[in-house]
């Protein structure tokens, strides 16, 4: 009995030692589990320092050059502006040198001297510079829709343009700017001014032709045609009195000669209303004087037909 109780007490100790064992081993794996993962993040966050640091090295680097290479830029412009100033204070001794010596060619229109030029530019001496900026300004100063406030400049890092619509008036240049004692902008936006006033007069003085044909029986005077069809226009509301209109005689067809009456105008804004305010005109001062306008054809013999002309008002009336 005794030896019976002995060996369960040592089968107890056994199944507790080895219940104890797994207990202990359970409890090892579970640190050896948790110290893995702890040393994998240390490692990761060893490894972005160091990567953060690189870039912070390679980034303080990149500001070094570019503040490095700023500087240079700048001893660049400050070389280069010196060497113009050098170049430009070379340029206006030897200028002022010549300038009692050398003319200025004028740029002529319409017998008015708007500026000179001094200096050639593009192989173009200052000859054919003033030749061609005055055959420019005339030929705009002669269109019939101008609008001289639409002149413009337009500057760009060599020229200075004074342009209208696409068109470039004149070019300046530092060298012309040197001959005034001024600078290239400045001097761009004085002339800009004289070649509005210029254009300006000029389209008060030139303003824009109309013309109408009428055709008259070969009975009626040619004189006697001028001269109502100038009394027409002149009746007629923006045409002007000078230049005065006229008349020129364009054709001597079969049945009749055709006369054509010229005018001016100044407003072509109103072109439309103007040429109806003429034709009818023309119309009410030929009918005046009993005058019959020959279109469309009419023979000299009137075998019985009537006159073309208008009965005056009341006649049919009174009749």
């Amino acid at each position: 009995m005794k030896r019976f109780c002995l060996f369960c007490l040592c089968l107890l100790g056994f199944s507790v030692w080895g219940a104890s064992a797994q207990v202990v081993e359970k409890v090892l794996d579970i640190f050896g589990a948790d110290s893995l993962p702890g040393s994998s993040v240390a490692v990761t966050a060893d490894s972005d320092s160091a990567h953060l640091s690189t870039v912070k090295k390679e980034l303080a680097a990149a500001r070094l050059n570019e503040a490095n290479l700023r500087m240079e830029i700048e001893q660049m412009k400050l070389a280069a502006y010196t060497a113009d100033s050098v170049k430009l204070a070379s340029q206006r001794r030897r200028i002022d040198s010549l300038r009692h010596e050398i003319r200025g060619v004028p740029v002529v229109v319409d017998g008015d001297t708007l500026f000179y030029f001094y200096a050639k530019r593009g192989g173009h001496t200052p000859q054919q510079r003033a030749e061609n900026v005055a055959n420019d300004i005339t030929a705009l100063g002669k269109r019939f829709n101008l609008k001289p406030d639409s002149v413009y400049i337009e500057t760009s890092d060599i020229v200075t343009d004074v342009m209208y619509d696409n068109k470039v008036l004149v070019s300046f240049t530092d060298q012309d700017g040197l001959w005034e004692s001024c600078t290239r902008d400045q001097l761009a936006a004085k002339n800009r001014l004289v070649i509005i006033e210029k254009l300006k007069v000029m389209k008060e003085e030139h303003g824009l032709i109309i013309h109408s044909e009428v055709s008259i029986g070969y009975d009626v005077p040619w004189r006697v045609v001028n001269k109502l069809l100038i009394e027409a226009a002149l009746n007629t509301p923006g045409v002007v009195d000078d230049p005065r209109p006229f008349v020129l005689s364009t054709s001597l067809s079969d049945w009749y000669p055709v006369y054509q009456v010229n005018a001016y105008i100044k407003d072509a804004d109103r072109l439309a209303d103007i040429y109806s305010a003429l034709h009818q005109n023309i119309q009410d001062r030929f009918n005046e004087e009993d005058v019959e306008i020959m279109s469309p054809h009419y023979m000299a013999v009137r075998d019985g037909n009537a006159s073309t002309i208008p009965p005056k008002e009341g006649a049919d009336k009174e009749g």
